[in-house]
């Protein structure tokens, strides 16, 4: 029995922009086409800026829940790494792990991902809209608005950044493309704030074999602060599993083909979700989760709601791009250039919900980049009781890619 995670993520990029030319096209003539395959380069880089990000937003918290979408944050600033050049460019891809992509490379390869994910034929619901909300009269590189509209489908507006109502304008469209889940991203815009780019990722998914409701009970959740009665979720079926020394995984499916699970990796009692999360990295992934062995067992998965909302400046800074974030010194000269004055990344942040519940998952994100400018295995059945802290993923069986990614230990 298996379920998707309802994912939705966004991406906000806060960029001021002029009128640009709406013909602009790349050498494919405009949007480029679908290719069936989602480029494994592209796959293994998020995920390994994925599991770096994770472990710095984890540096400062042991016990807390942290929920996070590596595809949308990536695609978030592959979209502002179009306007980067220099120093700048060299360090934003070293962050987002793509030095070895031609601009062009991974500009093909999102816009891949994101056609070949959102498939309305799948049996799941995955959506991923990008847009950029642009101050007016701001001079605008035309190449680089283009570049985000033929490669990542962005919608791009032209926004009075003075006036109050452009924020709301801004955030009808997060709630939207997250359906209801995420309802803002910008809370006032900063009269130095000249952009956002926003990406917003929404999935929804249901189990391949729901949970029964009647079979749902109260028990304890063991927290470091103390136990917690909490509802669970009970099943017994065939399922893909993993026994390893110090944790125990499952993998639960969603839909009729079962490409997209979540993986549930519950360190063992001794242990705590923060000493596993701190031996992540993208080679132990991929052993993990070639190595799941099909399995009869139980499954006891608590039923929660989490929220999670966190400021990635200085994350981002730790994995190696703080010129990005330089008033003086970064260099985005690809999208803007005034006299005078420079563009900087002024803010990122990130939202996500999940709901993970006896009929599937929900999820949703929203990464949001202002850019602001300067003056201007074994036989026999298996038994897992998640009821402790536990790491989960919603990824992509087929290319790998990681969805959603963070560990749960306070939630509704």
């Amino acid at each position: 029995m298996k379920r998707i995670v309802s994912m939705a993520l966004s991406a906000l990029l806060l960029i001021g922009c002029q009128e640009y030319a709406a013909d602009a096209q790349n050498r494919n003539g405009g949007r480029p086409a679908k290719t069936g395959q989602i480029d494994p380069r592209l796959a293994d880089a998020t995920n390994r800026f994925g599991f770096n990000l994770l472990a710095r937003l984890r540096a400062g918290d042991s016990v807390g829940s942290t929920m996070i979408s590596p595809a949308s944050i990536a695609m978030a600033l592959a979209m502002t790494y179009n306007g980067a050049d220099g120093a700048t460019k060299e360090q934003m891809a070293s962050a987002l792990e793509v030095s070895g992509l031609s601009l062009e490379d991974l500009n093909v390869a999102h816009a891949a991902l994101r056609e070949i994910l959102t498939d309305p034929n799948s049996d799941i619901t995955l959506d991923i809209a990008n847009s950029l909300w642009a101050r007016a009269g701001m001079p605008f590189d035309t190449n680089f608005m283009a570049r985000n509209r033929d490669y990542f489908a962005a919608r791009i507006e032209n926004l009075n950044f003075d006036d109050p109502a452009s924020a709301g304008t801004i955030n009808g469209w997060v709630k939207d493309k997250t359906r209801n889940k995420i309802p803002s991203i910008v809370d006032e815009i900063d009269p130095a704030t000249i952009l956002f780019l926003i990406n917003a990722i929404y999935f929804k998914g249901t189990w391949t074999y729901q949970f029964e409701p009647k079979s749902s009970y109260d028990g304890a959740f063991h927290h470091p602060s103390g136990d917690k009665t909490r509802k669970f979720m009970f099943q017994e079926d065939d399922y893909d599993y993993l026994d390893r020394e110090g944790f125990e995984a499952i993998r639960i499916p969603y839909g009729k083909s079962q490409r997209f699970a979540m993986y549930v990796f519950l360190p063992d009692e001794e242990s705590t979700v923060a000493e596993f999360a701190a031996g992540l990295s993208p080679d132990r992934w991929k052993e993990w989760t070639s190595s799941f062995v099909n399995r009869n067992g139980q499954l006891r998965l608590p039923r929660f709601t989490l929220t999670y909302d966190e400021q990635l400046n200085a994350a981002l800074q730790d994995l190696g791009m703080p010129e990005a974030f330089d008033p003086m010194r970064a260099d985005f000269s690809q999208m803007i250039s005034v006299p005078g004055a420079n563009a900087y990344i002024s803010k990122v942040k990130h939202k996500t919900f999940m709901e993970v519940n006896e009929e599937g998952t929900e999820v949703a994100a929203v990464t949001s980049v202002e850019v602001g400018i300067t003056s201007i295995g074994p036989d026999g059945k298996f038994v897992m009781t998640v009821d402790r802290p536990f790491f989960c993923a919603i990824a992509d069986k087929e290319s790998g890619l990681i969805l959603f990614m963070g560990t749960v230990s306070e939630y509704e």
